[in-house]
């Protein structure tokens, strides 16, 4: 990241200054050049990761598979919610969860024309 793009993520806040993670997250994930992002957290003993994926298709293709890793694995298999989130006309099917991760499709309506690239989000929590 630029020193400008550094400079544009610093909010004040009494006298001091910090990067704000929301702002730092949006504009990583506008970047074209980004693939992913994962974010692991542990709250009152439930253990939750958040990843963002760039998924990118051929022309003609239609689906596309996408394999996410917990490393390490989780204590069960979770709970795994997904969805594309600036697409329309996009299905995301989980076809595999487990303790140490999760395999999804990521289906079009119809074949496209063109090269498309698409950002598919995943929410997998030990329980919700």
């Amino acid at each position: 990241m630029t020193d400008t793009g550094i400079e544009n993520l610093l909010t004040e806040q009494d006298d001091e200054s910090f990067i704000d993670p929301e702002i730092a997250l949006q504009q990583l994930l506008e970047n074209p050049d980004f693939t992913q992002h994962i974010t692991r957290t542990v709250e009152a003993d439930q253990e939750t990761l958040v990843g963002y994926f760039r998924v990118e298709f051929q022309p003609g293709q239609q689906r596309q598979v996408l394999h996410v890793p917990f490393v390490p694995p989780l204590q069960v298999i979770p709970q795994v919610n997904a969805h594309v989130t600036d697409q329309e006309n996009v299905r995301v099917r989980m076809t595999d969860c487990q303790k140490f991760g999760v395999r999804a499709e990521i289906i079009l309506g119809q074949a496209s024309n063109t090269a498309r690239k698409m950002l598919v989000e995943i929410i997998a929590s030990e329980s919700f």
